[in-house]
């Protein structure tokens, strides 16, 4: 162990040294004209402006009495408590391993100091960092722009990342997301449901429908959900039954203890699950699993309305919202139309979709720049059935394109590639190999080469280790993370 931190201190060491000597970034190009650069910088350093995110609308549904309620302070130290309580008592009836305990109760910023001098116990250091890790999630809204682009309603989001919960739903999730995969109505992605689409022949007189949850994870009760999970952990072949309990005891422990901060004043959400916690996906699919199936419907459109209609009748609190159509429907980014006997694709945007596409002067790496085509291509390729549907979204496309600045040469050659494909080799599952590999994660800058060129030079110093070895790539990879955008820069945190 000691020879294997003398040999990544010393990586670090050589790489620190080199990197501090390198000039510093120059001749950047900005996504700012001058000018505007000139005014952000003013509008930060203003004090007589506060900028903070949209909350007319956070209030508004803060104040909706069966969702949340206000709590008088801070809840984290006596949730911690609650929280390690049930882990301990959990680990001394040896229902889960002194690792999974060690998992369950991670610390985010005690990451890099989980193992002590020898692998031991954690250092004293450690120590502090526990007193100072925890902190309450936040709050804040993602618009539904496609609801209302005047006044649209907000999804209400609430962060987990650095809280009490953050571990605890990473690991329910690592053992409900098979459950979610194992659903008969399981969809994977916009292929998997192609595939389905491919494989299904029609009589001539069904109807295609599209149903949509109403705001499903606000309508799930606490005792229908644990109640739909432990259903389908009761007929898991092969599974601890003390261990399931435990599962379930964790879920209930998030569901009842999701609190959050929001304008300096600390709510408890005392129904539904949280949107924002990394267990929540996989528990809502498996509470529709539990309870809806997927139908094809060969009938009357009258007689189709009224089993909607009596599937909206229920003591779930589901409401469906549905269309229904004997040629067309929409699902995922899909169009589904009928041809003859067959099920056939074509890509559909939103209305309110706006040209997102970065533009091709942003100061981004080129290859980032020079995929976004091809990527794009490619998925109206997958997604549509008939050469003459990807003709036309092809030359939308190439507009939209065009308008962010793309060069001719790059558009022309990423629509060639998908042109040469059909929709049935692009629907063939690749197998994504595990990737173990380390990075170097930094903000893109013009000398990210030179970054690059220390790196490969200081990287034998990992390679000779037996230990490190195991750990890193032959060669360093480097990847760019999200730079500050407006958001960053001028909104005020709760915490300030």
């Amino acid at each position: 162990m000691e020879l294997e931190r003398l040999f990544l201190f010393s990586f670090f060491e050589s790489t620190k040294r080199d990197i501090l000597q390198l000039p510093l970034p120059i001749g950047n190009t900005y996504n700012l004209t001058p000018q505007e650069r000139k005014a952000l910088v003013s509008l930060n350093n203003n004090n007589l402006f506060i900028i903070r995110e949209a909350d007319k609308e956070a209030n508004r549904q803060l104040n909706i009495s069966n969702f949340y309620v206000k709590l008088p302070s801070d809840p984290t130290e006596v949730f911690s408590q609650r929280l390690h309580k049930l882990i301990n008592q959990a680990a001394t009836m040896g229902t889960i391993s002194s690792n999974e305990k060690k998992f369950i109760s991670l610390k985010f910023e005690e990451l890099a100091l989980m193992s002590g001098p020898q692998g031991g116990e954690t250092s004293s250091s450690t120590a502090v960092v526990e007193d100072d890790w925890r902190k309450p999630c936040y709050s804040y809204l993602l618009p539904k722009v496609h609801k209302n682009t005047c006044k649209p309603p907000g999804r209400p989001i609430v962060s987990s990342i650095g809280s009490v919960c953050e571990w605890v739903c990473t690991y329910i999730d690592f053992f409900i997301q098979p459950i979610t995969s194992s659903l008969p109505s399981f969809i994977k992605d916009t292929s998997d449901f192609i595939r389905i689409c491919r494989d299904i022949t029609l009589a001539g007189q069904e109807l295609l429908i599209t149903c949509d949850v109403e705001s499903l994870y606000s309508n799930i009760s606490h005792s229908h959900g644990i109640k739909a999970l432990s259903f389908f952990l009761d007929r898991l072949s092969g599974t601890n039954r003390l261990h399931d309990s435990f599962i379930l005891d964790l879920l209930n422990f998030v569901l009842h203890h999701n609190y959050f901060l929001f304008d300096r004043t600390f709510y408890k959400q005392i129904s539904c699950v949280a949107m924002g916690a990394c267990c929540a996906p996989a528990y809502a699919n498996i509470f529709l699993g539990w309870d809806f199936v997927t139908i094809i419907w060969d009938g009357t459109e009258a007689a189709c309305l009224q089993f909607l209609k009596e599937l909206n009748d229920n003591s779930l609190n589901i409401f469906l919202t549905y269309s229904c159509s004997p040629d067309s429907a929409v699902f995922l980014d899909l169009r589904i139309l009928t041809e003859g006997n067959r099920l056939v694709t074509d890509l559909f945007c939103k209305p309110t979709a706006t040209n997102s596409l970065l533009q091709y002067q942003s100061f981004h790496p080129q290859h980032t720049r020079m995929g976004i085509p091809t990527g794009q291509f490619l998925r109206v390729r997958r997604n549509c059935t008939t050469d003459e549907c990807f003709r036309q979204q092809s030359s939308d496309l190439t507009v939209r394109f065009q308008q962010r600045g793309y060069p001719r040469r790059v558009i022309s050659k990423a629509f060639q590639r998908a042109q040469t494909l059909n929709q049935a080799s692009l629907l063939t599952p690749c197998p994504r190999p595990q990737d173990s590999t380390v990075r170097f994660i930094t903000e893109y800058s013009t000398n990210r080469n030179q970054v690059r060129h220390i790196l490969i030079k200081n990287w034998d110093i990992l390679t000779t280790d037996s230990q490190t070895s195991t750990f890193v790539s032959s060669r360093p990879l480097m990847t760019a993370k999200r730079a500050p955008n407006l958001r960053d820069i001028l909104t005020r945190s709760h915490f300030t």
